[in-house]
């Protein structure tokens, strides 16, 4: 006869094993207080318990116990994981594992197979991911900083990259401003370029202007191509977009480039540092303006007495 009683460990009515406990309770005692005693067993019966556990009945009474007990297997393997002996065994493990150059190779195959198979979950999954408020925050302080600290390296990868793809660029700068958004932004940087212009101030003539373009007889002082005197831009030296307000610009501040000479050059205020006595802050007086202007007021003078 089965005897059932109430458990004295979970309290529950089961089968009697021994000393009023259910055998799982049993066994958690017993393992509770001879882990040592368990221990030492198992490294001296590996391969003993690695026979075992490879029978067919064994196999199938494992997966069976595995589906019926997913809950409390996995309460188990997260305290036993979040010991501190056991995550720092975990580290050392993980990282020997995935240095293995077998491993390495598996796992680049595992990721390109499952690149190609999932692209449409991957962008979607990027979408959500990068329009969140803090995920943006979080890439605006991000890229801020890199760009403070890493100016120059860059500057210099946008130009090996726009000097190795020039056709793309192109194409892709034709197809924006043919859109609406491209359109605007582009009436947008002309009016902006505008005001400042509007700004600075230019201490020389027109005629002064087409005098040092005639002198470079059409060819770019830079790349030096024959372009042609009507091709030639207005270049400044300091730039506009970095000049302040009311700065004056002389004849020896400009000079005349080809269009893709001046645009490759952006912002760049690299040849105003070598030449700082160049660019002036205050206008200069023509010769002789002072006697001019002493002798029309001494003629008004004359006049007046006249009368």
């Amino acid at each position: 006869m089965i005897q059932i009683t109430k458990c004295i460990g979970c309290g529950e009515l089961k089968d009697k094993f021994t000393k009023g406990s259910c055998k799982q309770c049993y066994q958690r005692k017993y393992q509770a207080n001879n882990k040592e005693r368990i221990k030492d067993y198992y490294q001296n019966n590996k391969e003993r318990i690695r026979e075992h556990h490879q029978k067919p009945e064994v196999k199938e009474r494992m997966k069976e116990y595995r589906k019926t007990n997913k809950e409390r297997i996995n309460e188990q393997k997260r305290k036993y994981n979040q010991k501190p002996e056991v995550k720092e065994h975990i580290k050392k493990h993980s990282k020997e594992y995935h240095q293995r150059p077998e491993v390495k190779e598996r796992e680049k195959e595992w990721r390109k197979n499952y690149r190609k198979v999932n692209k449409e979950r991957i962008k979607e999954y990027h979408k959500e991911y990068y329009q969140r408020p803090r995920i943006k925050e979080r890439l605006k302080k991000h890229n801020k900083e890199y760009y403070k600290n890493n100016k120059k390296y860059h500057s210099q990868a946008c130009k090996k990259w726009q000097e190795a793809n020039t056709e793309h660029l192109q194409e892709y700068r034709r197809k924006y401003y043919s859109t609406p958004n491209g359109k605007k932004a582009r009436c947008n940087g002309m009016l902006k370029r505008k005001e400042r212009i509007d700004k600075i101030i230019h201490d020389f003539s027109f005629y002064e202007w087409w005098e040092k373009v005639l002198e470079t007889k059409g060819v770019c002082p830079e790349c030096k191509e024959n372009v042609g005197v009507y091709k030639l831009t207005m270049d400044h030296i300091m730039p506009v977009s970095k000049a302040p307000e009311g700065f004056i610009y002389t004849l020896e501040g400009v000079k005349p480039l080809c269009k893709p000479c001046n645009s490759s050059k952006s912002n760049s205020n690299d040849e105003y540092d070598l030449m700082p006595g160049a660019l002036d802050t205050t206008l200069k007086e023509p010769e002789g303006i002072s006697e001019i202007l002493e002798r029309i007021g001494e003629s008004k003078n004359d006049n007046i007495q006249m009368l």
